[in-house]
């Protein structure tokens, strides 16, 4: 088994603790509010809701498995 990193953009009523941002979060001037690696909580989430983010990237991981799909 493997796993593969990918980014998804996620508006902010759909955002969930644990999740793990793919990108910094800026706000509508440029102003960094949160790093890229950052694991959200529900304090940061609704800090980013008080700023007026709408949505943000995070990363999401495919566990594959060697095998899985292929075709003889």
């Amino acid at each position: 088994m493997y796993s593969l990193q990918g980014r998804e953009t996620i508006y902010l009523q759909a955002l969930r603790p644990g999740m793990v941002l793919a990108e910094p979060v800026l706000d509508r001037n440029g102003n960094r509010l949160l790093n890229s690696e950052i694991t959200l909580d529900e304090t940061k989430i609704e800090r980013l809701r008080e700023r007026g983010v709408s949505s943000v990237r995070v990363k999401h991981e495919y566990k594959l498995q060697r095998g899985v799909g292929k075709t003889n």
